[in-house]
């Protein structure tokens, strides 16, 4: 038996949303291709309904394919944000609490290397703040393209919009990230410095005399 042809947009309509519905696709998305794909004449029904799964099952592969890269990329730039940063963070912040307090003290008043590790683990701490910045919106920067990609396979009624939504992947966010690699090296390299030129100010700084430890405690005993 000859199944039934269609010939109007209206009837194509009709029939792709109903077949959208009942598959729990995009109703609209599918009634827009199955009303394009009679442009170029009749179709019959079982022909048309091939079609149609043949696009739907294109589309939602490529949208999942998207979807699964965009909530990638917001777990990495979570980690990213949390781990790497964190630590850089620390590390710099602590040398720089270390610096301060030597400086307070009369051991390593006038000692040049404290002074100019204090300013390496400055530097470095604004590298770690710079890194997180960068790196945060290296990530954004991904995660909204393929976000957008999302909705344009979500939106696509042809083959060729399809494909446009589908298109090679270009890296938004690869400058991004490479100059905060660059930070990211130069926060630890200030705090390896710093760390370097604190131990050198410690270790070169003479031995206090005994009185001298004694007025140190009683200063602290005795404000």
């Amino acid at each position: 038996m000859e199944t039934r042809r269609i010939k109007t947009k209206e009837d194509a309509a009709k029939i792709a949303r109903r077949w959208a519905l009942q598959e729990g696709a995009n109703h609209r998305q599918i009634a827009e291709f199955g009303m394009a794909l009679i442009n170029d004449g009749p179709l019959n029904e079982d022909d048309f309904l091939d079609r149609i799964r043949e696009f739907h099952g294109y589309a939602a592969g490529a949208k999942l394919r998207w979807e699964k890269g965009a909530q990638e990329e917001w777990r990495l730039h979570t980690e990213w944000a949390i781990e790497t940063i964190k630590h850089l963070a620390i590390f710099n912040a602590g040398g720089l609490a270390g610096c301060a307090a030597l400086l307070a003290t009369h051991r390593a008043l006038n000692d040049c290397a404290i002074r100019v590790g204090l300013g390496s683990f400055c530097i470095g701490l604004f590298c770690a703040v710079l890194t997180f910045w960068l790196g945060g919106t290296a990530y954004a920067k991904r995660y909204r393209e393929k976000n957008a990609r999302i909705k344009e396979c979500a939106m696509a009624k042809s083959w060729p919009e399809i494909f446009e939504a589908d298109r090679d992947y270009k890296d938004p966010g690869a400058m991004w990230t490479k100059v905060g690699i660059g930070t990211a090296r130069a926060s630890a390299s200030m705090a390896i410095l710093g760390v370097i030129l604190t131990a050198v100010a410690l270790l070169s700084a003479p031995a206090p005399s005994p009185l001298e430890i004694s007025r140190i405690l009683l200063e602290q005993v005795i404000p």
